[in-house]
């Protein structure tokens, strides 16, 4: 039987998670550039202008006026702990890329100089 190096199986699993979580933070980063999460806000907010419009129309013609008539909930929070874990996980990649960079930029400003 071969000998396994612990090494190498080590390098292999840091390389993967490595991978994967990148490929999380750029599909998580991917959906915020794109303006999905614009879009649906922006689509609620239209809604909630046309029906306070119409709130506004019902109490000047007299009309019976619910909460229901002027409320709607179409939209299912889809929070789940997937969804939590890979914001979470884009959140610290983004904090430790960035120091990442920082770090890199000061070791390049000392040993280049301005």
């Amino acid at each position: 039987m071969e000998k396994i190096d612990k090494k190498s199986v080590l390098t292999y699993v840091i390389k993967n998670v490595f991978v994967i979580s990148l490929v999380i933070f750029l599909a998580i980063y991917l959906s915020i550039a794109t303006g999905q999460t614009n879009y649906k806000v922006q689509k609620r907010t239209i809604l909630t202008a046309e029906k306070i419009k119409q709130f506004e129309q019902d109490v000047k013609d007299g009309k019976d006026i619910s909460l229901n008539n002027y409320i709607e909930v179409t939209d299912r929070i889809k929070s789940n702990k997937v969804s939590q874990l890979g914001t979470y996980l884009s959140e610290k990649i983004t904090l430790i890329t960035n120091k990442s960079v920082r770090t890199l930029a000061q070791i390049f400003n000392k040993v280049f100089g301005e």
